[in-house]
């Protein structure tokens, strides 16, 4: 996703990627998690295991694109070809052309096919609504007699609304899955999973909807129903209600009354700050920073939730109240401003001068975008950017630790006219337009966002 991020204005209608380092083993899986993710036809291409020269290929597709015709349209580049139009592999050796130079081939191909065609909503279908009674062990013995499912024989799919939500947890080693039960219609007890889906924390007896199929599920002798979830929808007006924003936006030369007020509450609170040089500039005593809490440490089952910063974006914003479960949410404005590109550039430049002077080098990325108050991303672009203008070079150990060398001068209006400063304007204005629409929009449609999520 990383590297998509950066090259999705580039490339709007395709994920087209390389690195020699990807197992092909994986590469595909991962193509499925990315179509399903962002709507758009994914090639993952890593070197041949015994031969260095050949680049090898995993593809696939939307239903908008037969991936099949687009690749026939270049066979004549390929060592070896084969597949179908929502899936496919080939090889092709990159003495013989550059991956740079079969990406924009095959990107211009997708475009081409692709034009007319609105990827930035998707929709799923759907064979029927039914209710709990419709579904039993019979029933589902029945729908998997259509077996084999693929993609000529998609597996049937089932609305079911207006179901209550009794209980849920997250399983799973890294507890990323969600299991969940409900009741309707006097049937209780309904068991529902839910892959991949970390954040989840919605109040029981919340009515939902779901797009699922039904299975079988055997564990230890005994046999299940399970509802396996593509899709849900949550009533926004019944979570709206459980939720109270007081608005102290435009409040001046509060914060000591703030810092008293949290002081003596006998409410478990929690205060969001993700620039750790607002804690200084407030002067925010000992006593009441235990409370502090980023993206990365968010705590849960807390009755009152502070913003005294403002978030990245939209999906944090929203991963921070859900999992937080406050009811009760203070909204503050503690000089949230704009971001520039220019002042990112130049702050980011004296932080690595520090690095390379002071620290052998070493770039905590994870601090630093905390530092200056804008996601991770967007600190990666700006250091990709460097590196393209041969400003530094770059040894990366890990996801969030780097080593800068050679650094060297560099007019920011070279730096300005490079390509990868469109990537960064670009994260710069998400951030800039959450952090407007934080500033600028009632209580009211702040809350709803919530349930757009």
């Amino acid at each position: 996703k990383e590297f998509y991020e950066k090259e999705k204005n580039k490339y709007p209608k395709s994920i087209i990627l390389y690195n020699n380092n990807w197992h092909i083993g994986v590469i595909g899986i991962v193509c499925s998690k990315l179509v399903e993710e962002f709507n758009r036809p994914a090639f993952l291409m890593t070197s041949d295991s015994h031969n260095n020269n050949i680049i090898r290929c995993s593809s696939r597709s939307i239903k908008e694109l037969n991936i099949h015709n687009v690749l026939s349209e270049h066979k004549e580049l390929f060592e070896g070809f084969g597949g179908h139009k929502m899936a496919a592999g080939f090889s092709f050796d990159k003495n013989k052309i550059s991956f740079e130079k079969f990406k924009n081939l095959l990107n211009h191909s997708i475009e081409e096919y692709l034009q007319e065609v609105d990827l930035s909503s998707t929709t799923i279908e759907a064979d029927m609504v039914i209710e709990p009674e419709d579904i039993d062990f019979k029933t589902i013995e029945l729908i998997n007699k259509l077996e084999p499912f693929g993609n000529a024989n998609p597996f049937p799919s089932f609305i079911m609304n207006e179901l209550n939500l009794t209980q849920f947890k997250l399983m799973g080693q890294s507890n990323n899955h969600l299991k969940l039960f409900a009741s309707k219609n006097n049937v209780n007890n309904i068991e529902c999973i839910k892959w991949n889906c970390p954040n989840f924390n919605i109040a029981p007896n919340t009515k939902f909807d779901i797009l699922f199929y039904p299975k079988i599920n055997e564990f230890n002798g005994n046999k299940t129903i399970q509802y396996m979830i593509n899709d849900m929808h949550f009533n926004s007006a019944q979570i709206e209600s459980d939720i109270k924003i007081l608005d102290h936006r435009n409040k001046k030369n509060i914060i000591n009354q703030v810092l008293e007020f949290i002081n003596s509450t006998q409410k478990t609170t929690a205060i969001y700050i993700e620039n750790i040089n607002l804690i200084k500039k407030l002067n925010i005593p000992e006593s009441i920073q235990s409370k502090i809490f980023n993206i990365e440490n968010i705590p849960q089952d807390i009755e009152q939730l502070m913003f005294f910063d403002c978030p990245s974006n939209k999906n944090d914003f929203c991963k921070i109240i859900r999992k937080t479960n406050a009811k009760l949410i203070h909204l503050m404005n503690f000089g949230i401003s704009p971001l520039k590109p220019d002042n990112l550039i130049t702050t980011l430049s004296g932080m690595m001068k520090y690095a390379i002077s002071n620290l052998n080098g070493e770039f905590d990325i994870l601090r630093v975008s905390k530092a200056l108050n804008v996601d991770i991303d967007t600190v990666d672009c700006t250091l990709s950017l460097f590196e393209n203008c041969s400003m530094i070079e770059i040894t990366k150990t890990n996801n969030n630790i780097c080593f800068i060398s050679n650094l060297k001068p560099t007019e920011l209006n070279k730096i300005k006219q490079d390509e990868l400063f469109i990537s960064l304007e670009e994260h710069i204005n998400n951030i800039n337009s959450f952090r407007n629409f934080y500033l600028n929009n009632s209580s009211e449609d702040i809350k709803t966002i919530l349930h757009n999520e």
